[in-house]
């Protein structure tokens, strides 16, 4: 299945669907804290990245919060 991370192409192994939290496992994300993230333009609140199922095609916005002055 290829799905679009920050307008980037990524391939996960399995055409059936995968959740948010098998995503991120993918493409090597293991620390969840101070990221949002929203699929096709839709926020997906964190309590739902595990039942979120993706579908082939769909847009992931990631965004992670950083420190800065």
């Amino acid at each position: 299945m290829q799905v679009h991370i920050n307008h980037q192409l990524f391939h996960l192994p399995d055409d059936s669907g995968a959740s948010i939290i098998q995503l991120l496992d993918q493409a090597g994300i293991t620390s969840h804290t101070g990221i949002a993230l929203a699929v096709n333009n839709q926020v997906i609140p964190r309590p739902h990245w595990g039942s979120h199922q993706l579908m082939p095609g769909d847009a992931i916005t990631l965004i992670s919060a950083t420190q800065g002055g």
